[in-house]
């Protein structure tokens, strides 16, 4: 129920003026009042979540990687998008031209992207020097413009510290994870899924 102000209404909790309706099918939105703010789609689902670590901590403090092809992080981001019946292209020619709008129409088909990041907390030169998964989208009700495109990352140990964010910004995809010991990614390039 909503109403004007703020008296108490017996038999309700006064949730406050924001609030995030969550629906069930991977989709929540946003209010501010009663006004729809923005729609989050998620396509990626924690139980579809991959990681390269081990969850032990080495004695110098950094995680430990998983033997092999298991502790890369390309290999895990491929196994996050397959498991949202995907599967990204192989080689370098295979990269989105437009990165934004590939991840977002992918999003639309309930797929996920691989995307190649520089983690700028490491050396920020510009290239790419990890693999992401992308795993919502979230569009602003009143323009229709997507503005944010959530990740999994498979450098986390667990779900939680895997989850990132990214902003979109002048055909930018930028942001880093949710985790205290954020790291800056910038979107280098996309790679395209099999047709």
């Amino acid at each position: 129920m909503w109403q004007k102000g703020s008296k108490e209404v017996k038999g309700y909790e006064n949730i406050g003026a924001n609030y995030t309706l969550t629906l069930g099918d991977g989709t929540s939105i946003k209010y501010n009042q009663i006004e729809p703010v923005e729609i989050t789609e998620t396509f990626l689902s924690d139980r579809d979540f991959e990681t390269q670590m081990t969850g032990n901590v080495n004695p110098n403090g950094t995680f430990e990687k998983k033997e092999g092809d298991e502790g890369n992080c390309h290999t895990q981001t491929a196994k996050m998008v397959q498991n949202t019946g995907a599967e990204m292209e192989a080689g370098e020619a295979n990269n989105a031209s437009n990165p934004v709008e590939y991840v977002i129409q992918q999003a639309k088909q309930g797929k996920s992207v691989g995307m190649h990041v520089d983690d700028n907390g490491r050396n920020g030169s510009n290239t790419g020097d990890h693999w992401i998964a992308s795993s919502s989208i979230t569009t602003q009700v009143e323009t229709q413009i997507t503005t944010n495109i959530g990740f999994s990352d498979p450098a986390g140990r667990n779900v939680t510290e895997s989850r990132g964010r990214l902003t979109i910004k002048d055909g930018q995809m930028k942001g880093g994870q949710e985790r205290k010991d954020f790291r800056g990614y910038k979107v280098i390039n996309v790679r395209k899924n099999k047709k």
